[in-house]
């Protein structure tokens, strides 16, 4: 006791507890224990300590087996500590976290043992995956047949990542993501289980299913009724304005016409927003530029005979990756310069310019310009749905294509007087 401290680590006072030692050794011809010694420095050490009682000159005697162990100790602190670590992350985790084998579950987290509405650690490990599943799982699979296989794929593979059904211990159901990796503990590959509820997720996905389907029945109505109610109010608005003697009754035909033309426009361009909203596939293709701009110049330069559209004849022979959609882009754009231009002779000028991986298509015109305040808003940005400040649908079509394109587009002042859309695209490889 004169080389320890006055105490060991569990209290007991270090004299006291050297006598019980020995005397034990003593007694039944071996002691065994741990201990703390101090050097003559004064430093301490960990030590393991084995009495063994022995004769010498015929008197019983004990031999002292000191060994330092100050390595396997700070090794024990540093796994203790580890372990502390991870326990506190595993308890703490915002997320349910379940341990598994092959077996089934052998440990959880307080927050798995919400979700599933279990007690305690002890009464979860009790149940297997497919007893907190319903037999089946959505897409008819047998769950504990199916559970089996993704606990085997995570341990041959490294990690599983699935959606899941499972069921509470009230019997109430819910759909889950739930990702197995394989790390090992003692030795031996186990999973550790992350489970996400996906209740909310799944209720805002059947949300826009129920919604796609009610655009999709609004896009059908476009489509058919309201376009041919209005082909028909077209056809009678100019035979009466061919029938008209009447200056003033020519003049109410002519109105009626050219609103049912425009009318007419709007359900085109409203189709095409459907379009690009219900389409499932986002896959695009190399557009080539230069025939899609000369094309979309002609035939809105047909439709607008008392306008001038110049298209610049050194455009870049480029090609985009977008998809036959890219069309309504600049016969929206083309358009728009016609359609809002405030002068006797609306002139347009479209050029385009190849730097850097991208294309910059600009359509110039000479009408009344954006204001400033105007030119965040006028493609719809920033504000909901269609209510906003732009100059209508075709502009919300332009923007929404381009997005989908991986492009830019916005709107700049033009020199002397009007604006330029300006519309950039990366080209393809």
């Amino acid at each position: 006791w004169e080389l320890s401290p006055e105490t060991q680590p569990d209290g007991a006072d270090s004299k006291a507890a050297a006598r019980e030692y020995i005397r034990t050794a003593f007694e039944e011809g071996e002691s065994f224990f741990e201990w703390v010694h101090t050097r003559t420095g004064g430093t301490e050490f960990h030590a393991d300590v084995k009495l063994s009682r022995i004769r010498l000159d015929g008197e019983p005697v004990l031999r002292a087996l000191v060994r330092d162990i100050t390595t396997k100790k700070r090794y024990e602190r540093e796994l203790e500590n580890r372990e502390a670590k991870y326990r506190s992350l595993f308890e703490d985790a915002r997320d349910p976290i379940i341990l598994l084998d092959e077996q089934g579950f052998f440990d959880c987290n307080e927050m798995a043992l919400e979700l599933f509405g279990v007690d305690s650690v002890e009464a979860f490990t009790e149940r297997t995956p497919w007893e907190l599943s319903p037999e089946t799982q959505p897409d008819g699979a047998d769950s504990k047949a199916a559970a089996k296989g993704h606990i085997e794929t995570a341990l041959e593979e490294g990690e599983a990542s699935f959606e899941w059904v499972h069921t509470r211990t009230d019997g109430t159901e819910f759909p889950a993501e739930v990702k197995l990796s394989r790390f090992h503990l003692d030795g031996e590959p186990v999973l550790h289980e992350l489970v996400r509820d996906i209740t909310e997720q799944k209720r805002y996905e059947r949300t826009l299913e129920e919604q796609r389907d009610t655009l999709e029945v609004l896009n059908q109505v476009l489509r058919h009724d309201v376009r041919n109610d209005l082909q028909l109010v077209t056809s009678y608005a100019e035979m009466l304005e061919d029938s008209c003697e009447d200056d003033e009754a020519s003049r109410h035909a002519t109105t009626i016409l050219e609103s049912a033309r425009h009318a007419v426009e709007l359900t085109q361009t409203a189709r095409d927003i459907a379009d690009v909203l219900l389409s499932d596939s986002k896959e695009t293709r190399r557009v080539a530029l230069e025939p899609t701009l000369e094309s979309k110049a002609s035939e809105v330069q047909s439709s607008y005979p008392e306008s001038v559209i110049e298209c610049d004849p050194r455009l870049p022979s480029v090609r985009v990756d977008a998809d036959g959609m890219l069309q309504s882009v600049f016969e929206n754009l083309l358009k728009n310069a016609i359609q809002h231009n405030d002068k006797d002779v609306a002139e347009v000028t479209v050029t385009a310019t190849e730097r850097d991986g991208t294309v910059t298509v600009r359509i110039a015109d000479n009408g009344p310009g954006v204001p400033d305040g105007r030119k965040e808003t006028v493609f719809g940005k920033g504000r909901t749905g269609l209510d906003s400040a732009g100059t209508g649908m075709g502009l919300y079509l332009v923007e929404t294509l381009v997005t989908t394109y991986g492009g830019e587009v916005w709107v700049e002042d033009n020199d002397p007087e009007g604006s330029v859309f300006v519309v950039e695209l990366p080209t393809a490889d």
